[in-house]
């Protein structure tokens, strides 16, 4: 019996349909060099952690957000680090495509993408696209992310009581590197 193409590609997309999907989507690896805004050269010792969380929708509200891991590095005297990937099932459907990340290294305020600041002044449009192809980059070939300097205690003390310091919903166990910097920040501001 003589198959044609278009047959056997019916069969084939029947035989796959009939058993069920294990399939599982790798994310990551993410990569870094972490830079002074002002001086542009490497920063080492800058905490990173990446947090996942899964989304759970909840009837009536708009929904909640449940820890799923989390993974902590310390950037080398490079400033470069690697969060590597990580592969959730499909199963895990609302588990968010990209981690949360959180930098923190004494004497230095709020992450950003070299560049960002002349994104500020784009159309949302363009901004947008700025934004994504950063995210391409970062769980691609590697981005520069800068941290501005912070040069008095008063500011310091200011970026240290914000909220954007914290690493979400990791649990301490998880963030070990992150809450010694933080502990020795403390001290410094005599907190």
């Amino acid at each position: 019996m003589k198959v044609g193409l278009r047959q056997l590609a019916v069969c084939t997309l029947l035989l796959a349909l009939s058993y069920p999907a294990v399939c599982a989507y790798a994310l990551g690896p993410w990569k870094a060099q972490v830079v002074d805004a002002e001086t542009k050269q490497p920063l080492a010792g800058v905490v990173v952690v990446a947090v996942w969380k899964k989304y759970l929708p909840v009837e009536g509200t708009i929904g909640i957000f449940e820890y799923v891991d989390s993974t902590e590095e310390v950037t080398g005297g490079d400033g470069q680090f690697v969060i590597s990937a990580r592969n959730f099932s499909a199963a895990n459907s609302h588990i968010l495509d990209e981690p949360d990340f959180y930098f923190f290294k004494a004497g230095y305020g709020q992450w950003r993408y070299q560049g960002e600041e002349g994104w500020l002044k784009l159309n949302p449009a363009e901004k947008k696209k700025r934004y994504e192809e950063a995210g391409r980059q970062f769980e691609g070939k590697g981005v520069t992310i800068e941290m501005p300097p912070l040069k008095t205690r008063e500011e310091r003390l200011k970026f240290f009581q914000s909220g954007r310091r914290q690493p979400g919903i990791a649990p301490p166990n998880k963030t070990k590197r992150w809450t010694d910097a933080q502990q020795a920040e403390r001290k410094y501001l005599g907190l």
